[in-house]
């Protein structure tokens, strides 16, 4: 947990709601406090001199709900912002975090303990997601240089990400392929539902569970199939909630191939194996024969290595 001491923007028309919440985070310590009564002010102290938190009031006279939070959110995305809101509205409160807020809380039901704790959890998940958003930045770079398949794909089976192998074994190029489908772009018709159900089930559970390693094929952008085996890793955000899912792949398609051609070969080379064995036994029996003919005759046998066998 954060335990600096944190800088508050307090963005409140009303004096009155804007001391109350000033008091409160006094009450609880450890809390910098300063306050503006409109958008503007806000926006240009975030400018100037960003806090570490924004307590956004929805309710503004140059700005009202939801554009307020994107507002604040645009202008300084690494302050995190927590939405203050008249009522107590699930709906709205969901709405605020879509928005980009980090939290809401309603007015009339604001405690010091409450607000503190609202606020502190929001910078700690703010920091988190900017560690994770370096760390996933990383990522990236590795997976774009690795000599396997690998790939993004949002919640709903959108591809976000394509490194150059899969580009290259693919024939698509990264502007045609980004913001595509994944199942109905990539796999073959007759698996499509099949895949898109094992991936609604991953996402629906937050979890790969048994789905960790899969295998199927793809498709090519000439139409050609590709088998490749998948290891799929989910990307989480500060909550804990699934943002994306990176998977990666290995070509098994020309190693199939080869070993197909192995196998084949291996029964040619036993047919002939037999069927050389089997004329080679005819000649040895001939030969015995041809001995014994000689022998009757009274004649020196002409095959002495058939007669020693």
């Amino acid at each position: 947990m954060v335990a600096d001491i944190l800088r508050v923007l307090v963005v409140d028309d009303s004096p009155t709601d804007a001391r109350f919440i000033e008091r409160m985070l006094e009450t609880s310590g450890r809390f910098r406090v300063a306050t503006v009564g409109s958008l503007a002010e806000c926006l240009e102290r975030l400018r100037s001199d960003p806090p570490d938190i924004v307590a956004l009031d929805l309710g503004l006279p140059d700005s009202s709900g939801l554009a307020t939070i994107r507002s604040a959110v645009a202008a300084e995305p690494s302050v995190p912002v927590v939405a203050i809101t008249g009522t107590d509205d699930e709906q709205t409160g969901l709405q605020a975090l879509e928005a980009g807020a980090q939290d809401y809380l309603a007015k009339t039901s604001l405690r010091p303990d409450l607000l503190a704790r609202a606020l502190r959890y929001a910078v700690e998940r703010s920091r988190a997601e900017r560690a994770l958003a370096v760390s996933e930045g990383k990522w990236r770079h590795v997976l774009e240089r690795m000599p396997q398949i690998g790939i993004g794909l949002d919640r709903q089976g959108k591809i976000i990400f394509a490194n150059d192998y899969f580009l290259n074994l693919t024939g698509w190029t990264r502007e045609e392929i980004l913001g595509r489908d994944w199942f109905e772009t990539c796999l073959p018709e007759a698996i499509r539902a099949r895949v898109r159900s094992v991936f609604d089930s991953v996402i629906a559970a937050q979890d790969t569970g048994d789905f960790t390693t899969y295998q199927n094929p793809i498709i090519t952008r000439s139409g050609e199939p590709r088998d490749v085996a998948w290891a799929n890793v989910l990307t989480r955000d500060a909550r804990g909630g699934v943002v994306d899912v990176t998977c990666l792949g290995v070509d098994l398609t020309d190693r199939e191939r080869v070993q197909a051609q192995l196998n084949s070969q291996l029964l040619e080379l036993r047919r002939w194996q037999s069927v050389t064995l089997d004329r080679e036994d005819r000649i040895i029996e001939l030969k015995r024969e041809v001995n014994a003919l000689a022998e009757r005759l009274g004649m020196q046998p002409p095959y002495h290595e058939a007669a020693d066998t």
